[in-house]
């Protein structure tokens, strides 16, 4: 949408959006395909779509961009395989994926999944790993903080909610 003369100028056809963030620096856009486990790179003037794979059942969700190091991260809670129907993530799939701008390339997976227990934290979720959810980069503090619960069983009816203390706040360095 061409915000000055409020018209629509294009679409891109990207699935399923779930997150997206602008790096204005780049005169980029990026979308996170929560459905595919890509990451598009849509240029701002042109509206090309350039898709950056992520590793398989990432489902990429929240994004933040860090103009001072370049790099995208993507909140990615994990898609269930199909061949897997009761609803849990691989412990393997719940990251944080970090994508080298200039490469535009995913260059690391930060893993949330086989965190160690907290003390405050319940034994019986361990097994099910974390809920990635958002993050943001600070550029005071030049961190990025993403915020992780622990997951219940998602194989019955209702899934529980965790309980209180299994939350947390993590804080990285790029």
């Amino acid at each position: 949408i061409d915000t000055t003369r409020n018209v629509l100028i294009g679409r891109v056809n990207v699935p399923q959006v779930a997150g997206m963030v602008a790096a204005p620096d780049l005169g980029l856009v990026f979308a996170a395909d929560s459905n595919d486990g890509i990451v598009y790179a849509i240029d701002e003037h042109t509206l090309k779509a350039t898709a950056i794979p992520l590793a398989n059942l990432e489902g990429p969700d929240a994004i933040e961009y860090d103009p001072d190091d370049h790099k995208v991260f993507v909140s990615d809670p994990g898609s269930p395989p199909d061949s897997n129907p009761n609803g849990n993530v691989s412990l393997d799939n719940q990251n944080l994926s970090v994508i080298d701008l200039l490469h535009h390339d995913a260059v690391t997976r930060i893993n949330f999944g086989h965190l160690p227990k907290l003390p405050t934290e319940s034994a019986a979720l361990v097994q099910f790993g974390y809920d990635v959810g958002h993050n943001h980069y600070d550029p005071v503090l030049r961190r990025i903080f993403v915020s992780i619960q622990q997951l219940t069983d998602q194989s019955v009816v209702t899934p529980a909610t965790p309980p209180g203390g299994t939350g947390e706040f993590v804080a990285i360095d790029p």
